[in-house]
């Protein structure tokens, strides 16, 4: 089968792992008819081993799929990604980060689920998380966490309001139509996390959602990567949902949207992340958040959290 999709990976010093992403993209059952490798300033030879893959395909019997590299300056994986976009000939955008792993099936699930839906414009898989090489659990699912949304079959059910209690989709597992990016959503080049959260938000908004639960991407959890930090993408994150409801209500003081729901949201937003920030010596951050929880509600626990805060 052929399709008009492309594969954009940014990498960055991603020798130990560019060929085996270039190979799960290589093995999959819907050839993908080229991939954009950006490489993103990279100190080590990952131009050159991509440079090497891409000649070993050449006469390869299963069918050719373009393997073409980007070099810019070290911008981060945000101006990466957006390089390969624009850059890209296909009518369908498929991410993958050069650490990460396709699943045989990957292209064709999603494939299939827009040729069914066709007014579907954005699809995302499950995902294995593997610690070294072994399993460490699925991203959602009857083996890993309780599915975070609704859905209507492999549609997606008020992805908005679902995305904003949490990031649900996982960069590698994503599949678009260029138009979605093409149409001014494009990742934010001044973000350094959370940037995919954001633009997946501004994607809900306009495009219809699916989904595919089977797991169809392995991602490596590494000690050191960005992914990694745990502090700075949840105050990131906290940011982006912020932001977002500011623009979604015309709101500035957020805490006064007379939306129940979106009053509750933002009171488990905070409240939790100030726990979280307290619980690892981060007093003052964690007291500005109950404040903010306590803008929105009045709750006995979150009142007892900020005294307890004044006192660290």
């Amino acid at each position: 089968m052929n399709s008009l999709v492309s594969v954009v990976i940014p990498a960055y010093n991603a020798e130990p792992f560019i060929v085996d992403a270039l190979k799960s993209v290589h093995r999959q059952t819907w050839r993908p008819i080229e991939v954009v490798v950006v490489d993103d300033g990279s100190t080590d030879r990952t131009a050159e081993i991509v440079a090497e893959f891409s000649e070993s395909v050449l006469n390869d019997a299963t069918g050719y799929c373009a393997v073409r590299c980007l070099k810019q300056s070290n911008k981060g994986p945000s101006t990466a990604r957006n390089s390969g976009i624009l850059a890209a000939g296909g009518e369908i955008i498929a991410l993958l980060d050069a650490d990460d792993l396709w699943l045989d099936h990957k292209l064709r699930c999603q494939m299939e689920l827009l040729e069914r839906n066709p007014d579907m414009d954005f699809v995302f898989s499950n995902v294995l998380f593997l610690k070294g090489d072994k399993p460490n659990g699925v991203l959602f699912g009857e083996d890993g966490f309780k599915t975070p949304f609704r859905h209507d079959g492999n549609v997606v059910v008020d992805p908005v309001f679902s995305l904003l209690k949490n990031n649900f989709v996982n960069t590698s597992a994503v599949l678009a139509r260029k138009k979605c990016f093409v149409e001014g959503f494009l990742f934010n080049e001044t973000r350094k996390f959370a940037e995919d959260w954001e633009l997946w938000l501004r994607f809900a908004t306009r495009f219809r959602m699916g989904y595919v639960p089977e797991v169809c991407v392995h991602e490596r959890q590494r000690e050191g990567s960005l992914s990694s930090n745990s502090t700075e993408m949840m105050l990131s994150g906290i940011d982006v949902v912020e932001g977002f409801l500011r623009e979604l209500f015309c709101q500035d003081d957020i805490w006064l949207v007379r939306d129940p729901a979106y009053r509750m949201l933002l009171f488990d937003t905070y409240k939790w992340a100030g726990y979280y920030l307290m619980k690892r010596g981060g007093s003052r951050k964690a007291r500005e958040l109950f404040a903010k929880a306590l803008r929105c509600k009045r709750g006995p626990k979150t009142i007892g959290y900020y005294l307890l805060s004044l006192c660290s």
